[in-house]
């Protein structure tokens, strides 16, 4: 009697749990649906207008031509301008483009004049040991970041200045550019079938993506509100179905939101990653012996990490690592001043975590393991775990297969070696091991060969008081580069002169670690020794 009252219990806790499951998601399947159109610019994209024909014919611009090309502005804004030109010049030619774009009353909107230098990129030119490299894009191409009304044809006039007959600057043309651009002019002659190859880049919504990842959330509050009785056979092979997959799609998840197609990464690194997926959501299956929440606390718990991953690489622009765990006080401290969004990666990254709890959540729930079986299951686990650990520090081995901790640039690392991996073999690098010989003994005994050295202030009794500002939020701009401005920036600092020690300071690291800067500059050591 008292073991029948006992299972009606635990049925009637299953029954509640599993409501408050199935609404708790339906809560953050409508929540999200909110996400979505708040943040519905993040599925803009930009985009270029301009479809020319394979084919190429070109036509020449020399002093005094002039090429009109017009077009329909088909969004509100202009954010760059490109156009194909013949870049064969290996040195510099004389002349300039007088480029110049013109709303439908004429009025300019766009305004330059570069040299044929800077249009054939030689003012760009990148020396290296063996060769010069030269940009070899045939596009020029130029921010304009101007606003156009909707609708309005607008004007591209390119005039030839100085431009030399015997090497003129060549315009790549196409019979055929799409509705939006009419036939262009030349020396105001229009040309049948010609048209100058430009395109004009601009920013727009992809209304398409917002209503179809409205529409797969609402089928899932439809699906997951549905009532839905699978035969206890058939629940128990879709569960372990769904376990079998769940973990790839876990691994896409992820790393989508990190930015990184899964399908170009390195296949060793590729089957760590899936290996260690795997071994998670068996120590969690182990714990809970139950399918249905393994799965539902593994995805949620992968898709926290990525997404604090996410506002990590946006904050600072290095992802997360494990000496960032010591840190993380600091990070609560100041995250409240950063504004957060989701990017169009991080919303499909959720769009597949509410698909894979809304599945999970239509399984019933059965024990997986008695005791006997689950000790087995427990034995491999640790011994599977353990493997791959011991596996993850035979560094040489896999530099050698083209899996390594990248120190010095970390984003990279996690881009080519994956985050869950990357993280993990950043693991044994937090530890720091003592050097065979060391005590403080030894250190004194080192020391006691040198001798203290005094300043040239000899009659000094009492040491001076130094005062440091670390001032996170300020720096001077014109170390890097001098800036010309209207008035001076930094009239105060600019004029301390008496009773001060100016200079500057090269931080380890961008974004975060001010530990570090206040470690180096106390000791005089440097961090990159630490982990």
């Amino acid at each position: 009697m008292t073991q029948t009252n006992g299972e009606t219990k635990l049925q009637k806790f299953h029954s509640v749990m599993q409501k408050v499951l199935k609404y708790g998601i339906v809560l953050a399947l409508i929540a999200f649906i909110v996400l979505v159109l708040m943040n519905k610019d993040q599925f803009s994209e930009k985009v270029a207008k301009g479809t020319p024909e394979h084919k190429l014919t070109k036509i020449e611009v020399t002093d005094g031509d002039k090429v009109v090309q017009k077009f329909k502005a088909v969004s509100h804004t202009m954010e760059r301008l490109d156009i194909m030109i013949d870049r064969n010049e290996q040195t510099g030619r004389a002349g300039s483009i007088d480029l110049n774009v013109k709303d439908s009353k004429g009025k300019s909107i766009f305004h330059i004049t570069p040299t044929l230098l800077e249009v054939d990129g030689l003012t760009d030119m990148k020396a290296t040991m063996r060769r010069t490299l030269r940009n070899e894009n045939k596009w020029y191409k130029v921010v304009v970041n101007q606003k156009l009304n909707k609708g309005e044809t607008y004007t591209i006039e390119i005039t030839g200045k100085g431009i030399k007959a015997e090497r003129p600057l060549y315009l790549y043309t196409s019979s055929n550019m799409g509705k939006i651009y009419q036939s262009a002019k030349l020396n105001g002659v229009t040309q049948k079938n010609f048209h100058v190859r430009t395109r004009v880049w601009t920013t727009q919504l992809d209304v398409s993506a917002v209503v179809l990842t409205v529409a797969i959330t609402l089928a899932l509050i439809i699906l997951i509100l549905t009532p839905l009785k699978i035969p206890e056979k058939w629940n128990k092979r879709f569960t372990w179905a769904l376990f079998i997959v769940n973990p790839w799609v876990a691994f896409y998840m992820v790393e989508k939101v990190f930015y990184n197609p899964i399908s170009v990464m390195n296949k060793l690194a590729f089957g760590m990653n899936i290996l260690w997926y795997y071994i998670l959501f068996f120590i969690l299956l182990l714990i809970f012996n139950r399918v249905k929440w393994a799965l539902l606390v593994g995805d949620v718990f992968l898709y926290a990490a990525a997404i604090g991953n996410y506002f990590v690489l946006a904050f600072r622009g290095t992802p997360i690592t494990p000496a960032d765990i010591y840190a993380l006080g600091t990070a609560m401290d100041v995250a409240d001043h950063y504004v957060l969004s989701y990017d169009k990666p991080a919303i499909v990254a959720t769009v597949v975590l509410l698909g894979l709890c809304v599945f999970a959540c239509k399984l019933d729930t059965y024990k997986i393991f008695h005791w006997k079986k689950r000790l087995v299951a427990l034995l491999i686990t640790a011994i599977v775990t353990v493997g791959s650990s011991f596996f993850l520090t035979r560094v040489d081995f896999l530099s050698k297969k083209g899996v390594a901790v990248n120190f010095w640039q970390q984003k990279k690392g996690y881009l080519k070696n994956g985050y869950i991996l990357s993280f993990l073999m950043n693991i044994q690098y937090t530890i720091v091991s003592q050097p065979d010989g060391y005590s403080p003994e030894a250190v004194d005994k080192i020391a006691d060969k040198y001798q203290v050295t005094q300043g040239t202030n000899k009659k000094l009794k009492q040491k001076p008081n130094v005062v440091v500002i670390m001032n996170e939020t300020f720096s001077d701009l014109n170390v890097v580069n001098k800036i010309k401005t209207n008035k001076e920036v930094m009239p105060f600092i600019n004029s301390l002169s008496e009773n001060t020690i100016k200079g500057h300071m090269l931080v380890s690291v961008f974004g975060g670690g001010t530990s570090n800067s206040e470690y180096e500059f106390l000791t005089g050591n440097s961090v990159s020794s630490l982990p």
